[in-house]
C-alpha cells in the first residue's frame, strides 16, 4: 500500500494492516501489529526528507511470521536511542524492539525499508494455575 509522507499515513497504515490481518484471521496479532505499524510510519513521515511523496506499507505472512516492512527515501538508516525518563518523543524503537520478535533495516534500490516480524502462532495461556 502507498501512503502519503503526512500526518495521517499512520491512521491508514493502521486501518489497512487491521483489515489484512482480519481477513488473514491473524486478528490476534491486530493490536500488536498496529503498534508496530504506527510507530514505523510515523517514524518514516518524522524523518522523511523534504520533497518525500509517499511510503509504502507492505505486510507478508508465511508460515509462522507476519513480516511489517516500511519503505521510504531516505537511505540513511533509523538511528534508535535511549531516551531520558522525561522526555516526550524518542520511544518508538524502544517499543519495536518490546512488541517485535525481530527488526530490522534493509537498503532497497530507492532507499531503506524498516521491517519487524511477529510471530502468527497463539499463544496458548494456561488458567488452571
Amino acid at each position: 500500500m502507498t501512503l502519503p509522507a503526512a500526518a495521517p499515513a499512520a491512521g491508514l497504515a493502521r486501518r489497512a494492516t487491521r483489515e489484512a490481518l482480519v481477513s488473514w484471521t491473524l486478528g490476534h496479532l491486530e493490536e500488536t501489529a498496529a503498534l508496530l505499524v504506527s510507530e514505523l510510519v510515523g517514524n518514516a513521515v518524522r524523518h522523511a526528507r523534504a520533497g518525500a511523496m509517499a511510503l509504502e506499507l507492505r505486510l507478508e505472512t508465511s508460515n509462522d511470521r507476519l513480516r511489517i516492512e516500511v519503505h521510504d527515501a531516505d537511505p540513511h538508516p533509523p538511528q534508535p536511542r535511549t531516551p531520558a525518563e522525561l522526555d516526550e518523543s524518542g520511544f518508538g524503537f524502544v517499543l519495536v524492539q518490546a512488541l517485535a520478535d525481530r527488526w530490522g533495516v534493509r537498503e532497497t534500490a530507492s532507499g531503506k525499508a524498516v521491517w519487524a516480524e511477529l510471530s502468527t502462532k497463539h499463544e496458548h495461556i494456561d488458567e488452571t494455575g
